[in-house]
C-alpha cells in the first residue's frame, strides 16, 4: 500500500490551514448603526454593498409585547457565532441604564424586528451614571467583557473596566483604570475590540488613530495605526474590528461614512463607502466565521444573502418603526409590539422562482420508501482494526465557528506576549 511521506504529510496539511487561515471570506461582520439602532451584517468586507444586510430594529422582550428601546445602542459584540452582546445607555424598564441585553443571532432574520433579551444593569454593580458606554469587547477565553466608557469630558482620560455577568444574570464589574500613557490618553474612545497580542484595540476618535491597550491596567502600549483617512483630512474612527486569522482592521470613518480595511496580510489599505446601505454612524464591529457561506442556507444573516441584492437602502418596517435617538440622547420608537405578530407567516419570497416548478418535475426516488431500499452488503463496512477504540474516547473539538475570529488570534498571541510590546508600539 502507498504511503505518503512526514514530509509530504505536513506540507499538504501546512497548504491547507494556510489557505483556512488566510481566507477573508470566510468571515462576517457584524455591526449596529447607532443613529437608529440598527442591526447589520456585512458577509464580505471587499464587497460590502453586494453582500450588505440589513437586519432590523432591535426591541426588548416585554413577555406578551416587544418594547421598543428608548436609550441609545453604542457598544455591541459577539462572543461566539451567535451569542451577540449590546450596552443601551438609558433605562429598560425597572432596570437603571447602562443596562446590558443579548442578541441570539441564530434567531435573527431579515424583516422581523430584533428582539433581546435583557441580561441586567450594570449600574447596579456600582457605575457611575455621569459615564457612558460607547465600546464593549468581549474575550470568549476568558468569559469576560471589557467596557470602554466616557463621561464626554475632552480633558478627561476614558475609563477601562471589565465586566462578567453569572447563570443569574448578575453582572459584577471590575474598575481596571483610565486608558493612558505618558503622552496623554484616550478622550474621546468610540470603540474598542480584542487585538494582537493579547491587547485591546482602542479606537481613539479624538486622534483620529487606534491604540493598543493593556488590559489588566488600561496603559497604553502603542499605536496600531493612525493617520489612515480617505478624501478628507481627518478621520473620526466609530466602530473597529480585528480580525484575528487575516491580520485584518475595519473601521468606520464617520466623516466620510466609510468603512476602512487595514489589511496587514496584503500590506493594503482599502475603503468602501457604505451610507448607500443606510448606515450612518457603524458602531461595535465584530468579525466572526460565517456558519455558512453566503446564500447557501444556514441562521442568521447568510440565509437571507438572496434579498440584499434587491435592498439597496434600509427597509420599510412599516409599524416596526425605527428606533431613533431623541435631542436628549435616547431613543425613540413607535411603541410596543404585539409578539404574536412576529409569528406572522414569512412572505412567500420563491413563488416565482422557476427552479421551484423543476424540482417538481423530477420523477421520485425510488429509494424514498426505506422498505424500497436494498439490504447493506456487510461487507461493504471497512475493518475495524481497533476494537478498542471506543468513539467517546476522543475527544470532541469544537469548529472554528464556535469562538470568534478574535478569541482564536488571542491563542495565537497569548497574554504572555504582552511584556515585550513597548510603548512605541
Amino acid at each position: 500500500m502507498f504511503r505518503p511521506s512526514s514530509l509530504a504529510t505536513i506540507l499538504c496539511a501546512s497548504t491547507i490551514l494556510s489557505a483556512y487561515a488566510h481566507a477573508d471570506d470566510l468571515l462576517r461582520l457584524w455591526g449596529i448603526d447607532a443613529d437608529d439602532a440598527q442591526l447589520f451584517a456585512i458577509d464580505d468586507v471587499n464587497n460590502p454593498q453586494a453582500t450588505f444586510s440589513d437586519l432590523g430594529p432591535i426591541y426588548t422582550d416585554g413577555g406578551v409585547s416587544a418594547e421598543p428601546i428608548t436609550g441609545e445602542i453604542r457598544a455591541f459584540t459577539v462572543v461566539n457565532t451567535f451569542d451577540a452582546y449590546a450596552v443601551v445607555n438609558g433605562d429598560i424598564g425597572d432596570k437603571p441604564g447602562p443596562v446590558l441585553i443579548h442578541i441570539d443571532l441564530e434567531q435573527v432574520e431579515v424583516g422581523i424586528p430584533v428582539v433581546a433579551e435583557v441580561i441586567g444593569s450594570i449600574a447596579d454593580a456600582g457605575w457611575d451614571n455621569a459615564w457612558s458606554i460607547t465600546g464593549i469587547a468581549g474575550d470568549p477565553l476568558y468569559n469576560v467583557m471589557y467596557v470602554l466608557s466616557s463621561d464626554d469630558d475632552p480633558e478627561t482620560n476614558d475609563r477601562l473596566t471589565r465586566i462578567h455577568a453569572d447563570i443569574n444574570h448578575q453582572i459584577h464589574a471590575e474598575p481596571i483604570g483610565e486608558i493612558s500613557w505618558q503622552r496623554g490618553g484616550v478622550r474621546m474612545g468610540s470603540d474598542i475590540s480584542l487585538g494582537p497580542a493579547g491587547l485591546l484595540l482602542v479606537a481613539d476618535e479624538a486622534q483620529g488613530r487606534v491604540v493598543m491597550v493593556e488590559p489588566e491596567t488600561g496603559a497604553i502600549r502603542g499605536v496600531r495605526l493612525e493617520g489612515v483617512r480617505v478624501d478628507t483630512d481627518t478621520a473620526r474612527y466609530a466602530g473597529i474590528a480585528w480580525d484575528g486569522y487575516n491580520d485584518r482592521t475595519a473601521l468606520f470613518d464617520r466623516n466620510t461614512g466609510m468603512l476602512v480595511v487595514d489589511d496587514r496580510t496584503h500590506n493594503s489599505i482599502s475603503a468602501f463607502e457604505l451610507t448607500s446601505a443606510g448606515v450612518t454612524n457603524a458602531e461595535g464591529l465584530e468579525f466572526v466565521f460565517r456558519p455558512t457561506p453566503p446564500g447557501e442556507g444556514g441562521a442568521a444573516a447568510s440565509s437571507k444573502m438572496r434579498h440584499v441584492n434587491n435592498m439597496p437602502r434600509k427597509q420599510d418596517y412599516g409599524s416596526h418603526a425605527r428606533i431613533r435617538p431623541n435631542p436628549t440622547g435616547g431613543g425613540g420608537g413607535s411603541g410596543p409590539i404585539d409578539l404574536a405578530d412576529l409569528l406572522d407567516d414569512p412572505p412567500d419570497d420563491t413563488a416565482d422562482d422557476p427552479g421551484d416548478d423543476a424540482v417538481d418535475d423530477l420523477p421520485d426516488d425510488p429509494f424514498d420508501d426505506p422498505a424500497d431500499e436494498p439490504a447493506g452488503d456487510p461487507g461493504n463496512d471497512p475493518p475495524n482494526d481497533d476494537p478498542g477504540d471506543d468513539p467517546a474516547d476522543n475527544p470532541v473539538v469544537p469548529t472554528p465557528g464556535t469562538i470568534t475570529v478574535l478569541g482564536l488570534g488571542a491563542l495565537a498571541g497569548s497574554r504572555r506576549r504582552r511584556k515585550r510590546c513597548t510603548r512605541d508600539g
